[in-house]
């Protein structure tokens, strides 16, 4: 159930923000800081969870509301990838993803040493207060320091050609590959075929 509100919240929202950043006067980077601030939502969507005692209806509904503002969060966040470093974005949230996968095995382990031969509801509680303070923690960093102007290391100099749909470094770059592929010769690149 959690992960089908935040697929609907996801979609709704980023059509809502899209539609509120396309209409309104608002700057875009204040619009995306205000979705990340859905963060603090989540955190107190996470300590009620361990406040809940053993009421799994509560806890469920909690969890819900809890990837509700999470999916509230990611028109604030994600777009900013592309906006930030353009071209580069893929790259970007490659290596970031990278690093924010590795929850993947450090919760466990925290979870496990929290709560081995300790299951307790004040060892969960701990567990989800972790849970909370990060999510605060991340809604602070995007607060100080998101941003969606392009930095500077990811402009292209000689935009004008990167913008027109012929340009010649982008088919000078087709024909070389497309040479290089598909002719039983191999076409041997010059600064006539591919200037850099």
């Amino acid at each position: 159930m959690p992960y089908l509100t935040l697929m609907a919240s996801r979609i709704l929202s980023s059509l809502i923000i899209d539609a509120v950043i396309m209409r309104s006067g608002f700057k875009k980077v204040n619009i995306r800081k205000t979705c990340t601030f859905a963060l603090v939502g989540v955190a107190a969507c996470l300590v009620a969870v361990g406040h809940v005692r053993c009421d799994s209806t509560a806890a469920i509904a909690m969890l819900c509301l809890a990837t509700v503002m999470q999916g509230v969060m990611i028109p604030g966040f994600y777009p900013s990838y592309t906006e930030l470093t353009l071209g580069f974005s893929g790259v970007a949230f490659g290596l970031s993803n990278a690093v924010a996968n590795c929850a993947g095995f450090i919760v466990p382990l925290t979870v496990g040493v929290i709560t081995e031969e300790n299951q307790t509801i004040e060892a969960w509680q701990k567990v989800f207060y972790i849970g909370a303070a990060i999510s605060v923690s991340g809604s602070v960093m995007a607060l100080l320091f998101l941003r969606t102007d392009p930095v500077s290391w990811a402009q292209d100099p000689d935009k004008q050609n990167l913008s027109k749909p012929g340009s010649k470094k982008i088919s000078n770059l087709f024909q070389y590959f497309y040479g290089t592929f598909s002719n039983e010769i191999a076409f041997q690149p010059n600064d006539a075929y591919f200037p850099l």
